[in-house]
């Protein structure tokens, strides 16, 4: 419960109290009034008591204000950090949307540039394969030609009469090899007419593989849209969450003002019942129980927001009952032995209680908490920050003892544990730790 709650329900309770009947201020009073335990209690001694308590009271309401002007302060700056947070947000989506887009058109460029490149290393196989056949016919027509002056040759041999037939029989010869190589080129253009078309078809394919690329890249921008507007759609539900949240804090606000409103009122009335307690005396008519009940909550309210003096491992400080309390239950779980929940209190004491008489002994036992649960190096280092910390505390010897056998579960070198070891020696030569280091001494080998 926090101080704001206990001054609320305190103050509360004196405004019941004094909301009892009273008589009128024109009544005419005794000179004392008779206690139910017996003793008889003037009027001058109930008015300052009366005083008394209106001074507590009124201190109670400054301590009330501070704590109520903080927490305004606080909620202020939550409202504060929580705008940061969603400016911080929408610059996040802002930047990540742009870096998509430009990520997104540099992947279609070079998805494009590959795509172009393909394209035409394919145009050149292409016009390769046509000049190959452009070429093969050249070589077709010239053998035709060459055909057609033989067969030319051949007719005017034949019109030479029985005289040149010796000559058109070596003519005919040479004309069926001629024949035969033309047979055989005419076989060449076939196997390279065969070769055409097989390179049409692998045209064809390579146009089915383009195609199967151009949907796999619309696949690809159709995933990437819709993972984009995916996580457009997470920040636009994050914005979301942060403007409820800030509209839930601005209500929790206006709730703190209405609050702190009625608690004002109620004390202006508390106030008021007290001069008329001043003017009157007519609280010299509560029974000694009421009174009595009302010093125990305000004692109870001072035990609980005010420092007491503590003792822990012969160091006397103030702290908090609340602290005491936390710091008791945490060393308990280490003492039964529940160590892993005994490292999660320990730790979140540090973390929250800035009283630095608590942390020395707090550093000991969360050490002995993770050297127990096997983690040798955070002990180390816990024990460590410890002595660093508080080198004169009742502990600090079992603290650096500690850190030599941190060291060999560790196994570090051997120098290292001997100058721990020789260190506490030194330091604390008659502390019980230094004798069981002088004993790890004679048996640690050399």
């Amino acid at each position: 419960m926090t101080h704001a709650t206990l001054a609320r329900a305190a103050a509360a309770a004196l405004v019941l109290l004094c909301s009892a009947p009273m008589a009128s201020a024109q009544a005419s009073l005794p000179p004392s009034v008779s206690l139910p335990f017996g003793n008889v209690l003037g009027t001058a001694e109930l008015a300052v008591m009366i005083r008394n308590l209106n001074n507590e009271m009124n201190r109670a309401i400054e301590r009330l204000r501070a704590e109520q002007a903080e927490g305004d302060r606080q909620l202020q700056g939550q409202l504060i950090g929580l705008q940061e947070e969603n400016r911080r947000l929408r610059a996040e989506l802002a930047r990540d949307n742009q870096e998509l887009r430009q990520d997104l058109r540099v992947e279609l460029a070079r998805q494009k540039q590959e795509l172009q490149g393909s394209l035409a290393a394919q145009e050149a196989q292409f016009r390769r394969v046509v000049d190959k056949l452009d070429a093969d016919l050249g070589q077709l027509r010239t053998s035709v030609d060459r055909l057609s002056g033989d067969q030319s040759v051949l007719a005017r041999d034949i019109s030479l009469g029985k005289d040149g037939l010796s000559k058109f029989q070596v003519d005919s010869e040479q004309l069926n090899g001629r024949l035969n190589a033309l047979q055989s080129q005419l076989g060449n253009l076939r196997e390279t007419t065969t070769r055409m078309e097989s390179a049409s078809a692998g045209l064809g394919k390579k146009d089915q593989e383009l195609n199967a690329s151009l949907e796999a890249l619309t696949r690809a921008q159709t995933s990437l849209r819709d993972e984009l507007g995916k996580r457009l759609e997470n920040m636009a539900d994050e914005l979301t969450k942060a403007a409820s949240e800030r509209t839930k804090l601005v209500s929790d606000l206006a709730m703190s003002a209405s609050e702190r409103i009625n608690v004002g009122k109620a004390l202006e009335g508390l106030q008021d019942r007290v001069k008329v307690l001043e003017a009157g005396l007519e609280g010299a008519k509560r029974s000694a129980n009421d009174v009595k009940e009302v010093s125990s909550k305000i004692d109870e309210l001072k035990r609980r927001i005010e420092p007491v003096e503590t003792t822990i491992d012969g160091r006397v400080f103030e702290a908090l009952p609340a602290e005491v309390a936390a710091y008791n239950a945490a060393v308990a779980k280490v003492q039964r032995a529940d160590y892993g929940a005994a490292r999660v209190d320990l730790q979140q004491f540090l973390a929250t209680v800035p009283n630095a008489g608590f942390r020395g002994s707090a550093l000991y036992w969360l050490g002995q908490a993770q050297y127990a649960s096997s983690q040798c190096r955070e002990a180390q280092a816990s024990f460590g920050e410890m002595v660093k910390f508080a080198p004169d505390h009742p502990l600090a010897p079992d603290a650096m003892l500690a850190i030599a056998n941190c060291q060999l579960e560790l196994k570090e070198p051997r120098a290292n544990v001997r100058r721990s070891l020789d260190n506490l020696i030194k330091l604390h030569p008659k502390s019980k730790a230094a004798a069981e280091a002088k004993d790890l001494l004679a048996r640690l080998p050399r």
